[in-house]
């Protein structure tokens, strides 16, 4: 009997040891939902024209969407996709949310990447009232029938007509938040687009320029402390020509060449075909000179061969559009 109470106490034991050794069953893990797209953030992805669109990530690269532009697209560039119980989209925030509803109240999301179409314009003054002057500021009108400054457009582009007005392009780049210089706080714009990249409508994409390779990029492009407030030679605008842009100069040459009246514009051309019209300043009309440092200065329309004829010397004060590549003048 002893025995007995002894093998069943052995027994009972063991049976308690390996009962303590056996690991605890911990929570259980949440299931997704059945008919879920993601588990993890990393499942998505964003897509379409404008960065508008969060879904699966297998799905968010060959997305095609039309490349209309609407307020609320810029609100997304700031905005996290992932996943949210179980579908691909837009995490929410407060950020977010104030950001939409100031896009649907008709604000424009600002500092934001945007890509549009539209058409390269003459920007409307923002006062009509009293004389309006004729200069024709470069500008973008956009399908969201707004106006936009256009800041880094490639001004070469422009001067040599690569880009003119009534052109439909697809342009894209940063929506800033504020005018870029005084000049455009004259013009009746919604904002300015720091260009990154346009193409005329059905063509492929045209980067601008590699500033290293093309232009006046070999050339000195040194900074300056204050803006001068005499006249300025030829050479230093063109030596200056980054550190001068935006900014109002009096710049003093020699007039070596002239694009008015009828060559600008010819009477026998077609409609809307003509050029600018400019003059070219340099400190010398020696035929040796290096023509690189010729200055093109766009003037009015108004302006007649009598007023710039060739050898006159001159002072001209105009806005300087300068970059490492190039160098323009238009006369204020």
């Amino acid at each position: 009997m002893k025995m007995r109470q002894l093998l069943f106490i052995a027994v009972l034991l063991a049976v308690i040891v390996i009962s303590a050794c056996e690991p605890a069953a911990g929570p259980q893990q949440p299931q997704p939902p059945a008919n879920s797209e993601c588990t993890a953030d990393s499942d998505c992805g964003v897509g379409g024209c404008s960065g508008q669109v969060c879904t699966e990530a297998d799905k968010a690269a060959g997305l095609v969407t039309t490349c209309e532009y609407r307020e609320e697209y810029g609100c997304y560039q700031k905005a996290s996709c992932g996943c949210v119980s179980g579908k691909c989209g837009w995490k929410p925030t407060s950020e977010l949310q104030a950001c939409l509803d100031s896009a649907k109240d008709g604000m424009i999301p600002v500092d934001t990447p945007i890509t549009m179409e539209g058409e390269i314009v003459c920007l409307p003054h923002r006062d009509k009232t009293g004389v309006q002057t004729l200069e024709c500021a470069y500008g973008f009108f956009g399908i969201d029938n707004r106006y936009y400054g256009l800041k880094n457009l490639n001004q070469m582009d422009l001067v040599e007509g690569k880009i003119t007005t009534g052109q439909q392009i697809q342009i894209s780049g940063t929506l800033l938040s504020e005018p870029s210089n005084v000049e455009e706080k004259m013009y009746d714009i919604a904002g300015t687009i720091e260009v990154e990249s346009y193409a005329q409508v059905g063509t492929s994409t045209v980067q601008p320029e590699d500033p290293n390779k093309t232009g006046l990029s070999p050339y000195p492009d040194l900074s300056i402390t204050s803006l001068p407030k005499e006249s300025v030679s030829v050479k230093f605008v063109v030596e200056h020509r980054s550190a001068l842009d935006g900014k109002t100069v009096q710049v003093r040459g020699v007039v070596v060449g002239t694009l008015l009246g009828e060559k600008a514009c010819p009477s026998s051309g077609m409609s809307g075909m003509c050029a600018m019209p400019r003059i070219y300043l340099s400190d010398t009309s020696a035929e040796n000179r290096d023509k690189a440092y010729d200055l093109t200065v766009l003037v009015t329309e108004d302006g007649q061969e009598g007023d710039y004829s060739v050898g006159k010397i001159i002072e001209v004060q105009g806005i300087v559009a300068g970059s490492k590549s190039g160098v323009v003048i238009r006369k204020v």
